[in-house]
C-alpha cells in the first residue's frame, strides 16, 4: 500500500479499509474474466458493481490503483468483443456449410 496524502488522514479508517476491499473485489472479478478469456472459457458475468453509497470519498490514495482497474477493464472489453466477433463468424461459417449439403440418402442394398 502507497502512502496516502494528507487528505487521506481524513478518511476515516473503516471508509479507507471498506474502499480497498470493494476495489480487491473489483481486482478479482476482472482478474478471473481475464483468466476464463485466455483460456476460451465460458464466462459468468459478475453482479453488477454499484459504488457503495455508505464509504464516504474514495481515499486519494487508491485512486492510481482504481484508475488502473478502469483500464484493465476497458482492455478486457476490447478483447472480448474480438472474441465475440470471431465466435460470431465460426458460428455463421458453420452454419452455411451445414445448409449447403445435401441430405444423406441411404440405398437399401440388403432387403
Amino acid at each position: 500500500m502507497s502512502a496516502g496524502s494528507p487528505l487521506d488522514d481524513r478518511v476515516p479508517g473503516a471508509s479507507r479499509l471498506a474502499w480497498e476491499t470493494e476495489l480487491d473485489r473489483l481486482e478479482l472479478d476482472l482478474h478471473r474474466a481475464e483468466r476464463l478469456l485466455a483460456a476460451s472459457r465460458s464466462l459468468e458475468a459478475p453482479p453488477e458493481w454499484i459504488a457503495p453509497a455508505d464509504r464516504g470519498p474514495m481515499p486519494a490514495y487508491l485512486l492510481p490503483r482504481a484508475r488502473e482497474l478502469h483500464a484493465r477493464q476497458q482492455e478486457l472489453m476490447q478483447r472480448l468483443a474480438v472474441s465475440l466477433e470471431a465466435t460470431m463468424r465460426r458460428q455463421e461459417a458453420s452454419e452455411r456449410a451445414s445448409s449447403s449439403l445435401s441430405p444423406s440418402v441411404y440405398v437399401d442394398l440388403v432387403g
